[in-house]
């Protein structure tokens, strides 16, 4: 591994949680990039198709390699002429592990990979349809006489300590990612699948900060402020994955209107998140910090109305520090709102509250607001059932 800086549902669902049944928010957790050589062997990213319509296109995420004296380098992300890759979508095998089998339905094929990092767009030559609801497989295979001295890598997102499940609203057999045949079970896909009948699918979030957390501690907090589209959403939970760095005091969650009423406040106890390691400037070091999801149940739902701002606030007293960073979306890469949280951003105040900003990816790159702190609701019950009548017309 070479890094860069629910139960099975009776229909098929998008990536995030945004798009699932039960579920509003990212429900995505990242700690980092993983690249995955596509050399001595095959790249795979196992999907449950969202739709039965015919497949254009699909957007993945290609990195070659470093620059020295302007010139490319050989390394763990790529070499050489970074070869030739197959890219093909195949049936899954229906056994256990769930591999890849048969003809490829349709391929692409890429020789110009010498790019060193690019999110690119492949379009299918030639039209085919998938089944909903089947799974399936997008398969990198280089064709290259020597693959091991030409190749590139698929870049995916990647947590040091793996889940079960490896993500949280998503069940293992829908989304993963393989290696020859074996999965990765620390890692999630990054891609999208387009459909003729505009369907897209997929898991857009691209990139981890948690070389740029935010204290939660005293005047330090963090909140998701958001912009309710769509239907109302009715709640009955929420969940948050955050590291604990010392003190014992529970994390207080508040979920408020965006003028300050409160809706609800409770507390996580302090316990449900493993004390450790502080996350640094130094991204690889994080593999030393258990951040972990933690859940507060609402005393009774509480309805998120459309066209409607809240806020869901993080805070704890100062005798006790948390850590939140963000993860950003792919949004001006070309992947649709459908593969990640669109209806929000992350922010953090460092004064109680009296002002805030978007999350950093550096010092100079400041208040951005294409990037999510790692939560989700769970909505009520009787709302599940509703939400899938909608959902089933697959757009």
């Amino acid at each position: 591994m070479v890094l860069s800086a629910i139960g099975a549902w009776c229909f098929p669902w998008p990536a995030t949680a945004q798009n699932n049944p039960g579920y509003y928010g990212p429900a995505v957790q990242m700690d980092v990039l993983d690249n995955l050589p596509v050399a001595e062997a095959d790249v795979d990213y196992r999907f449950r198709a969202a739709s039965g319509s015919i497949v254009n296109s699909f957007i993945w995420w290609d990195k070659y390699g470093k620059v020295k004296n302007s010139v490319q380098v050989c390394d763990g992300y790529g070499c050489g002429t970074g070869g030739s890759v197959d890219i093909c979508i195949y049936l899954d095998d229906g056994k256990p592990d769930h591999i890849w089998t048969g003809k490829p339905l349709g391929c692409v094929t890429d020789s110009n990979l010498r790019s060193g990092e690019q999110i690119r767009t492949e379009t299918f030559p030639v039209s085919f349809q998938l089944d909903a609801g089947r799974l399936y497989h997008l398969h990198w295979h280089n064709t290259d006489a020597n693959p091991v001295k030409n190749f590139i890598s698929v870049n995916d997102i990647c947590v040091w300590h793996p889940t079960k499940p490896r993500q949280p609203a998503i069940p293992d057999s829908d989304l993963a990612v393989i290696v020859g045949t074996k999965t990765v079970e620390t890692d999630t896909p990054i891609f999208q699948l387009n459909y003729e009948d505009g369907t897209t699918q997929g898991q857009g979030y691209k990139e981890s900060w948690n070389y740029m957390p935010e204290d939660i501690s005293g005047g330090a907090r963090t909140r998701e402020l958001i912009l309710v589209t769509g239907q109302v959403r009715t709640v009955k939970s929420l969940s948050v994955r955050v590291n604990r760095v010392s003190g014992n005091s529970a994390l207080r969650v508040t979920l408020s209107t965006a003028s300050g009423a409160v809706l609800e406040q409770g507390e996580i106890p302090a316990a449900i998140f493993p004390a450790g390691n502080r996350l640094t400037a130094n991204s690889l070091a994080s593999q030393y910090v258990t951040p972990t999801w933690g859940t507060y149940t609402f005393a009774i739902p509480r309805i998120l109305r459309s066209n409607q701002y809240y806020q869901l606030i993080l805070s704890a007293p100062a005798d006790t520090v948390y850590q939140e960073y963000a993860i950003q979306k792919a949004s001006v890469y070309g992947f649709s709102p459908r593969t990640f949280f669109a209806d929000g951003h992350g922010e953090f105040s460092r004064d109680n509250g009296s002002t805030w900003a978007g999350f950093k990816q550096t010092e100079e790159s400041r208040n951005h607001t294409d990037a999510d702190i790692q939560f989700y609701f769970t909505l009520w019950s009787e709302q599940v059932g509703h939400g899938n009548s909608l959902k089933r017309r697959g757009k």
